[in-house]
């Protein structure tokens, strides 16, 4: 106790009922639900390449983990969602369309203790420019964000859960460069470069239940900036009437991921006013990328896709399917 500011550490017993975990958990999470929806408009933006115009709609579930940081604990997470967009203009070397989603992110807190759920509405514009076989694409997206945090304390020997219903609001944007090389038969290698940014920015609360361990928080923000490096090889497999078509993929990559928001937050505890300090996941991290891919085409510029995408770094790690359907003309 005491009637000075309080910063957590590992072996601050007296506040481990502050422990960052669910805190961090709800920053990280509702940044990579904005992540999950710009991803998805910078690879449907590539489909429209030299003009042709699409609708599409696409599925997304991912599996996360971020590892402690010694001072937070280590969280799992799930996502599930998707998005549906299309094209309002696409002529010659230049296309640009809009889009909408929804993510649902689950993150729990490894061992129990503590949970968030986020839900996300989306909406955003991508587009994409062609030269030759270079090409970029780019995408715009911000998000609402309804986070329901539930966090098990101890108090008086009585365990209960303090909860909490914080607002979030979400914006980022995301540049994919590349050029498609021709190789023997109908292969092609794609060198590939990547830019990708998210704001969150949370807006304080205060629990309710809870007892003597209820919390209220300061707003907080997050900002990540990720880039990297890769290259894709293609294949495409089409019979000669056109009537069909199957084009698998694999990728690899390097990128970083840096963080650059707050690094700390306050608060106080409800039932005193006690003031605190907590210190939040900040970590940069350097991960390997890698995924497959096949879409089938079966005619009249319809066609269905199937990919699975993974990361993998000293603080985290996640893995991503998504599947859809494109109309393309």
């Amino acid at each position: 106790g005491g009637a000075g500011a309080l910063t957590y550490t590992p072996t601050t017993v007296s506040l481990l009922a502050m422990r960052p975990t669910s805190l961090n958990g709800a920053l990280i999470g509702g940044m990579d639900a904005g992540f999950a929806f710009l991803d998805a408009l910078t690879g449907q933006a590539r489909h429209g390449l030299g003009g042709a115009g699409r609708l599409w709609a696409t599925g997304i579930a991912e599996d996360g983990k971020r590892n402690s940081d010694g001072t937070g604990g280590a969280f799992d997470s799930k996502t599930q969602g998707g998005a549906f967009g299309g094209d309002v203009y696409s002529e010659g070397a230049a296309s640009l369309g809009v889009a909408a989603g929804y993510i649902d992110r689950a993150v729990d807190a490894s061992g129990g203790g503590s949970s968030t759920g986020i839900k996300a509405w989306h909406v955003g514009a991508y587009g994409s420019w062609v030269a030759g076989n270079g090409f970029v694409t780019g995408a715009l997206g911000g998000a609402f964000q309804s986070q329901d945090t539930n966090r098990a304390v101890l108090t008086g020997g009585v365990l209960s859960t303090a909860t909490a219903s914080p607002d979030a609001w979400s914006v980022g944007a995301g540049l994919v460069a590349g050029h498609a090389f021709a190789l023997e038969g109908n292969w092609t290698l794609t060198p590939l470069a990547h830019l990708a940014y998210q704001r969150l920015e949370r807006d304080g609360y205060s629990e309710t239940g809870g007892g003597t361990a209820a919390i209220g928080v300061g707003s907080q923000t997050a900002e990540t900036l990720k880039a990297g490096l890769g290259a894709e090889l293609g294949l495409v497999i089409a019979d000669p009437s056109a009537k069909w078509s199957v084009r698998p993929s694999l990728r690899a990559g390097i990128g970083r991921e840096m963080q650059l928001g707050d690094a700390t937050v306050g608060g106080s505890f409800l039932s005193t006013g006690a003031p605190f300090t907590a210190t939040l996941d900040t970590r940069d991290q350097t991960v390997l990328t890698g995924g497959a891919g096949i879409e089938v085409g079966i005619g009249n510029g319809i066609s269905g896709f199937l990919s699975w995408d993974g990361r993998s770094g000293d603080a985290g790690s996640s893995g991503a399917f998504t599947i859809g359907a494109r109309l393309t003309w």
